[in-house]
């Protein structure tokens, strides 16, 4: 497994936070260039899960919505490594939706082994922590742990201990 540094990665991010600053203020228009500027930069995509799994030793990712199905694609274009399981779960979960379908992994439904499972939430970004608490429960649910979350974007006003991410807004 090649050694990913986060100050590096924190380098790549700055730019692209600065460039969506520049155009907006804040608000939906500069959530969504963030998030599409993120997943549109493969580089950094792959580097980020490389550095998650280097940094929590947890080979188990679950992901959500847009995210989730780019990284997914990326491993199937053999650009993220198979011994990293992936799992993705729908999209909206932070407007309320249910976590439904299942997880998927690798474009199908996981294993009912899945249980007790050690996992790493990886999210664009994260405020309130909404989506990630229904990851949590959902795993939870199943007798899993949810070691840690990480996300490129953090723009929860307090810190939390158990969400790394590339960028702080409030720092």
């Amino acid at each position: 497994m090649i050694s990913v540094d986060k100050k590096d990665l924190e380098y790549v991010m700055k730019p692209i936070v600065t460039e969506c600053l520049t155009k907006h203020i804040g608000g939906e228009n500069y959530f969504n260039e963030l998030d599409g500027m993120i997943k549109n930069n493969e580089t950094l995509l792959v580097l980020f899960l490389m550095y998650a799994v280097q940094d929590s030793g947890v080979y188990n990712v679950i992901m959500s919505g847009g995210i989730g199905l780019k990284y997914i694609q990326l491993q199937l274009q053999n650009k993220i490594p198979s011994y990293i399981t992936l799992m993705t779960v729908n999209g909206g979960l932070r407007k309320g939706k249910d976590i439904v379908g299942g997880i998927a992994s690798n474009c199908r439904t996981i294993p009912d082994d899945f249980d007790g499972d050690r996992v790493i939430f990886i999210d664009d970004s994260f405020y309130s922590g909404k989506t990630a608490n229904k990851v949590k429960e959902f795993v939870n649910i199943r007798d899993g742990e949810v070691v840690r979350t990480y996300v490129f974007y953090d723009g929860c006003k307090e810190k939390r201990e158990d969400v790394v991410s590339l960028y702080r807004y409030y720092d």
